[in-house]
C-alpha cells in the first residue's frame, strides 16, 4: 500500500492533524494506499517555504526555468503509460481517457 505524504521544504512529511484518507480504487473498492492530511500550520509552513524559495527561482533566467519544465515533460512522456494506469486505478477512467489526460499535461508542458 502507497503511503502519500506532503511535501514541504524539499522534504516528504508526514501531516501533524492526525488524519488519513484511503485512496481507493473505485472500480474494486481495493485500498491503494492512504493520505496524510496537513495541518493549518503544515500547510502555513508550506507556504512560508515556497515563498521563500521563490525568491531564488525568480533570479534563475527564464530559459534555464524552462529547462527544467521540459525535462519534467521529457520523463512524464517516458512514462505515460505508468500515470495512465495510476489514474485508471485511482479515478476509474478508461485506460485511453487517462493516456489522453497525461497527453493535455504533456501539452502545457510543452
Amino acid at each position: 500500500m502507497e503511503i502519500y505524504r506532503n511535501y514541504i521544504n524539499a522534504e516528504w512529511q508526514e501531516g501533524t492533524s492526525g488524519y488519513w484518507e484511503e485512496n481507493i480504487n473505485p472500480a474494486t473498492g481495493e485500498v491503494l494506499g492512504k493520505a496524510s492530511f496537513a495541518s493549518r500550520e503544515d500547510t502555513r509552513q508550506a507556504i512560508q517555504c515556497a515563498q521563500e524559495a521563490y525568491k531564488e527561482w525568480r533570479m534563475i533566467p527564464p530559459p534555464e526555468r524552462a529547462s527544467y519544465l521540459l525535462k519534467a515533460m521529457l520523463l512524464m512522456a517516458e512514462r505515460i503509460n505508468t500515470f495512465a494506469r495510476n489514474l485508471t486505478l485511482e479515478e476509474g477512467k478508461l485506460f485511453s481517457e487517462a493516456q489522453g489526460e497525461v497527453k493535455k499535461t504533456l501539452k502545457i508542458l510543452e
